[in-house]
């Protein structure tokens, strides 16, 4: 038993109000229980003392005696209870000693003292001073005030020290922003208020009269014009040449602006250094004329670009770029050996796009990644599925012939080893 238990029965059992087994129980602890046992010797060694003395019988009139002292107590509370308000202020105010009967010690300082300070600590005052601090934090974070008190104190002007740092001088301006106005005219910028002359342009050359047989020259700034205007006349006027040289056997009057020759196909031969004797001359025109361009082929005809094994470059709008690109992570992983990484983009790849192109090829990778991982199985399964495309069927029988040979070797090699002596 606890002694907590156990001292809780002491008295009882020192007067004999146990029962028996509770009795046995209490006196085996206390036999070895140290503290227990005191206290059950001091309990019956009062019990003892209080045997020895004799007994003292209670005068007759002890009964009435307490009845009518209880009587006047309950009278009096009755009495406190049903009194005024009034009465509890009158009764403290005849407690409180008058000024007058103060001690004489005791002057109109220490009076205002005791005042000040039941005062201090009344609760409304407590209350009070936690308000006002609570309201003086409140305007004291207010961005309003906060600001306007950092503004005064950043715009101060301080003068400085003429012997030591020079200051900013106080003769300058700040700039004025510049106004521009886009004039469409001339296609320019100019300030506010300006006016721009447009530039007036040269009056064109007259066009040169054209004979059969001549071919027109056209002037470099008529042509620097031409180009600028129109694209597409220079680009017609690279792809072709003029024949500064006189037709053989043909003796004609060449007019100014006019130069003799056809107008053949081709790009421009190059500039002819100043001083060129008259055999280079003649060697130019010894060269072979330039062939007219042959027509196109027909539309029947196989374009060269068809026939190459390449696949073609995906539309940047569809999902081929987001395969090919998926199919280039799985690849990256596996040169790596992130095979766990590269098995999971694998099947990602094959999950959001079947339909991609060299699907094949990413079932066969896929195969690899999951050989070399432990996953012989998965890599199995995945050989077949690749055996359904025709591009890649060759290659995926071969490797899942592979795959079942090695396993056949694997599962063949712990047999061989029990059966050897």
């Amino acid at each position: 038993m606890p002694c907590e238990s156990v001292e809780d029965r002491l008295l009882e059992l020192v007067y004999g109000e146990l029962p028996d087994r509770e009795a046995r129980d209490v006196r085996a602890h206390v036999s070895g229980c140290e503290g227990c046992g005191r206290s059950l010797a001091r309990l019956e060694g009062g019990r003892a003392l209080a045997r020895k003395m004799e007994p003292v019988e209670p005068r007759a009139d002890l009964l009435d005696a307490v009845r009518a002292a209880a009587r006047a107590k309950a009278a009096e509370t009755v009495a406190r209870v049903s009194a005024p308000a009034e009465a509890p202020a009158a009764a403290a105010a005849q407690r409180r000693p008058r000024a007058s009967e103060a001690p004489a010690e005791r002057g109109w300082w220490t009076d205002l003292l005791r005042w000040l300070g039941s005062m201090a600590m009344g609760p409304q005052v407590a209350m009070a001073t936690l308000l006002m601090l609570m309201i003086g934090i409140g305007l004291w974070s207010l961005p309003a005030l906060r600001g306007r008190n950092e503004r005064a104190s950043t715009d101060a002007l301080v003068e400085p020290d003429p012997a030591g740092e020079v200051g900013p001088s106080r003769a300058l301006e700040p700039a004025e922003p510049l106004a521009f106005d886009f004039d469409p005219r001339t296609r320019r910028l100019a300030p506010v208020g300006e006016v721009v002359e447009p530039e007036v342009a040269e009056p064109a050359a007259p066009a040169p009269t054209t004979r059969p047989g001549v071919a027109p020259v056209v002037p470099v700034e008529r042509r620097t014009t031409t180009t600028r205007e129109a694209p597409e006349q220079q680009l017609a006027a690279r792809s072709q040449r003029v024949e500064s040289e006189p037709l053989a056997g043909i003796e004609q009057d060449v007019a100014p602006g006019e130069a003799v020759g056809a107008v053949v196909d081709g790009p421009l031969p190059e500039p002819r250094a100043e001083g060129t004797t008259s055999a280079y001359a003649a060697t130019e025109a010894e060269r072979a004329p330039a062939v007219a361009p042959s027509a196109p082929p027909p539309a029947t005809t196989t374009p060269r670009y068809e026939s190459r094994d390449e696949v073609p470059r995906p539309d940047p709008d569809s999902d081929a770029m987001l395969a090919e690109a998926l199919h280039r992570q799985a690849q990256a992983s596996a040169r790596q050996g992130a095979y766990g990484e590269c098995v999971r983009q694998y099947q990602s790849l094959l999950s959001r796009h079947p339909r991609y192109a060299d699907a094949g090829r990413a079932w066969l990778e896929l195969a690899e990644c999951q050989r070399r991982s432990g996953r012989v199985a998965d890599a199995q399964r995945s050989l077949e599925r690749a055996q359904t495309i025709p591009s890649v069927r060759a290659d995926a029988t071969r490797e899942l012939s592979r795959m079942r040979i090695e396993e056949r070797a694997v599962e063949a090699a712990p047999a061989t080893a029990s059966d050897s002596p």
